[in-house]
């Protein structure tokens, strides 16, 4: 759920999850504005992927290829500000490739 002003949320995982090479999002709810995103791995490797873009309502963000082989990811942290739009709470849907 993403929160009215500037923020930042985290989708936790696991090895249950899967090992994952590429991501994908969606928003839903509310329009948002994505800085970047954080992909910390389970072995300690961090990514950050800038994205510094608005997304309306039922945008797709574009594929996010991860550097490296597949990997267990341990935690996503979006970084994001919605102070500029007044739809109130979001939502951020994100899908993986294993």
């Amino acid at each position: 759920i993403v929160s009215k002003g500037a923020d930042h949320d985290e989708i936790e995982m696991s090895r249950r999850d899967g090992l994952y090479t590429k991501l994908k999002f969606k928003i839903a709810k509310s329009r948002v504005h994505i800085d970047n995103i954080k992909v910390v791995f389970q072995n300690g490797d961090v990514e950050i992927v800038r994205i510094d873009r608005n997304f309306n309502v039922g945008e797709w963000s574009s594929v996010i290829d991860l550097v490296g082989n597949k990997r267990f990811i341990d935690k996503i942290i979006f970084n994001y500000h919605t102070k500029f739009f007044a739809d109130g709470r979001g939502k951020i849907i994100l899908f993986g490739k294993h």
